[in-house]
């Protein structure tokens, strides 16, 4: 499994989420928003599921995130991850990758 050196990438993946997590008006999370979800464990990068818990999501959507939705996407989606998830994201321990861009890849001088 290669290891996760930042979390941008998985949490990206759940930008299809984006309405139903602000959007009041929007009542049913897509197939898209489920599979995005479900990708993040699947990449070997749950513990990005971290800056979902703590709301670090909310710099990446369109508007104030709903917890009540965000914290339903486990039963709504049928997934298997659950609350306990977010159990061992403590701000104190390190080990959680950042939220930020991966870096570019560096470019080959020109010849």
């Amino acid at each position: 499994m290669k290891e996760i050196t930042e979390c941008w990438t998985p949490v990206m993946k759940m930008m299809p989420c984006a309405g139903f997590l602000t959007n009041a008006s929007i009542t049913e999370a897509s197939s898209e928003c489920c599979k995005g979800f479900k990708s993040v464990p699947d990449d070997g990068a749950a513990i990005c599921y971290c800056h979902i818990g703590n709301g670090d999501i909310a710099k990446l959507l369109p508007g104030p995130l709903n917890f009540t939705r965000l914290y339903s996407l486990p039963k709504v989606c049928h997934d298997i991850v659950g609350l306990e998830a977010y159990a061992h994201c403590d701000p104190e321990r390190a080990g959680v990758p950042p939220l930020t861009p991966p870096s570019p890849a560096p470019s080959s001088p020109a010849h």
